[in-house]
């Protein structure tokens, strides 16, 4: 039977260089024998016959097959290349892949030209963090050094004393002194002589900004009731008269009183009292506790060129010594 089978079967001829339609061609003999009982008589049109199928054949490689992850990483390592810009090669290999892709030899030059200007980006902004580093690393060194070993000197002592939270308007000033150092609230009455005393004594002071720290008369070192502003020397004995801070201002006003007059009701007193409260209100307006304020009264006498110490180290001074030993009426000052 299978020998019958094969000799119906008509001889093929493959072409095996060549696949795809019309590769396997069919040759029959001028007439077919009977079929074995049984079986069905093979066709004898050709074009009835259904080739045979021929094999796969494989898809032209991608562009991640020519790179390779290995080739990939080993550029990257090279430049030394983070995640991100890795993720960067990949995208680029993948375009280079799209429609009919290029070949190995462009998409390596391609992917190589990439990581170099991305390597070179990169050390530029590891080179530009790390000198970010090393100068926040040597301000605090320095700060910690600093803390240690700097001091303010007088003079910066003193011009840093302006933006004390003390520092306040004449009007703010004479009341809490009023409170602090009489125990009494100012009314329209006591209010006027109160501030005239206390206005003149914070000119002097802010025109004269050396003299606060003028060495006193002589050292009560007893008295410990007020909180000193800074450590002085300790003096011996007493100075020379005249040559402390309430000598200096008697000879103020000594040299104002015969100038201006000795009642405060004269024209040439009243336009100074007027002028040194005008002065301090333009000053002080619209003042912020703890802002820098710079002294300047330009018609009430001499510039001494420098800035005027603040309130807590002068004008509290001044009037503290003017409590305890009563100088106006001692000295015959006028108020």
């Amino acid at each position: 039977m299978q020998e019958t089978l094969n000799d119906s079967l008509p001889p093929v001829h493959h072409n095996a260089d060549h696949w795809g339609p019309g590769s396997l061609q069919y040759s029959f003999p001028p007439s077919s024998p009977t079929p074995a009982p049984g079986l069905t008589a093979f066709p004898s049109n050709p074009t009835l016959l259904t080739p045979l199928t021929p094999p796969p054949q494989s898809a032209s490689p991608s562009g991640f097959d020519l790179v390779g992850t290995v080739m990939l990483d080993q550029i990257a390592n090279h430049w030394k290349l983070d995640a991100e810009d890795k993720d960067r090669l990949w995208f680029f290999v993948r375009i280079g892949s799209l429609g009919p892709g290029l070949s190995l030899s462009a998409l390596a030059m391609g992917l190589y030209s990439l990581a170099a200007k991305l390597g070179i980006a990169a050390a530029a902004r590891r080179l530009q963090e790390k000198e970010q580093r090393d100068y926040h690393t040597v301000m605090r060194d320095l700060e910690i050094r600093l803390a240690d070993t700097f001091t303010l000197t007088t003079p910066q002592k003193l011009v840093a004393s302006i933006n004390a939270k003390t520092f306040c308007s004449l009007a703010v000033f004479v009341n809490k002194s009023a409170r602090k150092y009489k125990g009494i609230e100012l009314t329209e009455e006591t209010s006027d002589p109160y501030i005239i005393q206390v206005a003149l004594l914070r000119h002097f002071v802010f025109d004269h900004p050396t003299l606060s720290k003028t060495p006193k008369e002589s050292e009560d070192e007893g008295d410990q009731d007020f909180e000193e502003i800074e450590e002085r020397p300790k003096k011996r004995g007493r100075t020379t008269k005249g040559a402390d801070f309430w000598g200096q201002v008697e000879e103020w006003f000594k040299a104002e009183i015969s100038k201006r007059g000795s009642s405060f009701t004269t024209p040439a007193w009243k336009e100074y009292i007027d002028q040194i409260l005008k002065d301090d209100r333009d000053t002080f307006k619209g003042l912020i506790p703890g802002a820098t304020v710079r002294v300047n009264i330009p018609r009430c006498a001499e510039r001494s060129g420098r800035i005027g110490v603040s309130v807590k180290e002068a004008g509290l001074e001044a009037r503290q010594e003017s409590e305890k030993r009563n100088v106006s009426r001692k000295r015959g000052v006028m108020w």
